[in-house]
């Protein structure tokens, strides 16, 4: 007894004794048991199932929606998501009484945030500077119109658009490379997305200023935007409108990608894109043809790089477009002008830079470098002159947080789930001791060099200091980011051990194990509260455990967990089958860890550096 997590795990590795085995016979301190996983499992009795709470995604819970299932901000009063936006047809028509409390976010932004000042206004809403009334931080705050100006009533594809958009920030909004969704609220008029902060300006202003940029600023740019496309394209998102307005500078000179307004879900294996969309400027032939897909944003990337570069566009000599051209011979020039390299010798610009160029700008998309390709190229890769391996885990810890952070929240619970079997539970009878310390000894290895007080467990203000010591360059505000992909909720700056190894782990080992397919059956039991073989809404609302929440509350959380799955899923449940080919069709593989920031700066390398804006 009093023994800490660390120690225990180390004792029972080093033993070979399978590390669930004696968990309930003292071998764990009450606090660690307790607090073991980061979906805190209740105590179980005879014949009861596993109760968990986990991350906490729907919108309904407001504060948090990075956070963890069943954490309750007691600012934000509970809503539930009104069913009919689970099945909104897009031709729908929603009039000014009924779209009062459609999405069911909270409805208490004035008394959470005040306004500032604002910051722009697009067609549909307006960006403005608040300030969080109980922190004093300030954020931007997006207001979108539910219904258009001009329009006396909604249509269900404009309300499917802004519920689109919110749901690729949740995908996305952990990363580096893309700002975050912190809150979303409505009122009658508006949906609210307050954001983090960008105080450096666009993209457009830098070259508004300077006209064109070294080749070496230009490549740090260009892998920043090159990896956030590549992150999108992942997750099956086509972002569809690459230009230096959506990409805003963080107050140490960091790009971010902003807006997904006009970004959509498209998998590699769905038929082409056939509505134009994004700055004309910038739109792809295949995509002014209307016959495109995820490469269209590839060939955006490689204009966007032209004009960093060159300090114009590369159908014209000027930076500006000619006042007289109109929209259709812009599309004319786009389908069949043949972009002049020649000039980049005179410039000074490598010929690496220019092959990357004409690869990611070459006019048939079969052609055309993929985005993660295009990260592959040795004009990327020539800025790395450090010799850590990206796959090592000393100096991956940043891409491994954002990469686990890119999953689904139910793919997370549920690996969560996995990895709490393995290390506590029956599931580690199903690995021998070599292959859970292969996996686990290097986690537990690095958990204990950055425990410096030997504590079992990692506080977040402290971790940033250890990071910054192992060669890592992040700011506290981004460190607050990552800590939200790990600790077991938004209050507790405590972090576990197996909250750490969760997300660090190679889940491609396992998911190649013999054993996988069993591990996976646990978990979905583990759910299937009532054993009927299928995960229902009332299944993950009853594993969503809380005592402050109602139970309205957490079924509307249950809804939004299960619409990540797909829209069915809310009405008909998740079958044992589909939630195999979930995690088996899937690649949980670290292999795209380059579509990430590493943020790791060795003695010797000036990888990532920042520059002034």
């Amino acid at each position: 007894t009093g023994v800490h997590c660390l120690d225990c795990i180390m004792f029972l590795m080093k033993s070979g004794v399978a590390l669930g085995a004696r968990r309930n016979n003292g071998m764990l301190d009450s606090s660690c048991r307790e607090r073991r996983s980061a979906f805190q499992h209740r105590p179980r009795t005879s014949g009861s199932r596993l109760k968990v709470s986990a991350i906490s995604i729907a919108p309904a819970t407001g504060k948090g929606l990075f956070g963890f299932w069943g954490n309750k901000d007691p600012r934000n009063s509970p809503a539930t998501i009104d069913q009919r936006m689970l099945t909104l047809n897009p031709a729908t028509e929603v009039g000014p009484g009924s779209i009062k409390e459609l999405f069911g976010y909270p409805r208490n932004v004035d008394e959470r945030y005040k306004v500032k000042e604002r910051l722009g206004k697009g067609s549909f809403g307006v960006v403005s500077r608040v300030v969080d009334r109980e922190t004093g931080k300030e954020y931007a705050c997006k207001s979108l119109a539910k219904i258009p100006p001009s329009k006396q009533v909604a249509t269900g594809r404009h309300l499917l658009k802004i519920w689109n958009e919110i749901d690729c920030l949740k995908l996305l909004g952990r990363s580096l490379d893309a700002v975050s969704l912190m809150d979303v609220f409505e009122d009658d008029k508006y949906v609210h997305f307050i954001m983090e902060l960008c105080p450096g300006g666009q993209l457009l202003e830098l070259l508004n200023s300077v006209n064109r940029v070294s080749e070496e600023r230009a490549v740090s740019l260009m892998r920043s935007v090159m990896r956030f496309v590549a992150q999108c394209h992942s997750k099956s998102i086509v972002y569809r409108d690459v230009n230096p307005v959506n990409f805003l500078f963080t107050s140490d000179g960091r790009l971010q990608a902003t807006d997904f307004g006009l970004a959509v879900r498209h998998a590699p294996s769905d038929p082409p894109i056939v509505v134009r969309a994004g700055t004309p400027v910038y739109m792809s032939p295949e995509a002014v043809a209307r016959e495109y897909n995820s490469k269209a944003d590839v060939w955006s990337a490689g204009i966007l790089c032209f004009q960093l570069l060159a300090g114009r566009y590369p159908y014209w000599s000027t930076s500006k477009i000619p006042p007289e051209t109109t929209l259709d011979q812009l599309f004319d020039i786009i389908t069949s002008h043949e972009i002049d390299y020649d000039e980049f010798e005179k410039l000074g610009v490598s010929s690496t830079a220019v092959d990357f160029l004409r690869k990611v700008l070459t006019k048939n998309p079969h052609d055309r470098l993929t985005a993660a390709e295009a990260l592959e190229h040795p004009w990327f890769k020539e800025s790395f002159e450090d010799d850590c391996c990206f796959s090592d885990l000393d100096c991956s810890i940043v891409q491994r947080l954002q990469h686990f952070a890119g999953n689904a929240h139910f793919r997370q619970y549920v690996l969560n789930l996995i990895a709490d079997n393995i290390i506590f539970g029956a599931g580690g009878d199903l690995l021998s001791r070599n292959e859970k310390t292969s996996q686990l000894n290097p986690l537990v290895r690095m958990f204990q060099r950055l425990d410096k007080d030997d504590s079992g467990e990692l506080d977040s203000g402290d971790l940033l200091a250890e990071l910054h010591d192992e060669g890592y360059n992040l700011t506290d505000a981004e460190m607050n980011k990552l800590l939200r992909c790990i600790r077991n909720n938004n209050n507790d700056e405590r972090i576990l051990l197996d909250e750490f190894c969760t997300r660090l782990l190679d889940w491609s080992y396992f998911q190649k194990h013999r054993s996988w397919l069993a591990l996976l059956r646990h978990a979905f039991d583990e759910i299937d509260v009532d054993g009927d073989s299928l995960i229902s809404v009332s299944d993950v609302t009853e594993v969503l455990t809380s005592s402050t929440q109602s139970l309205a509350h957490r079924k509307a959380q249950a809804h939004d967990i299960l619409r990540e799955f797909s829209t069915s899923a809310v009405v008909s449940g998740i079958t044992w089958s589909a939630f195999c080919e979930l995690f088996t069709e899937y690649d949980l593989s670290i292999g795209s860890l380059t579509h990430f920031d590493r943020r790791y700066v060795s003695d010797s390398s000036i990888c990532d550096a920042t520059f002034d804006v």
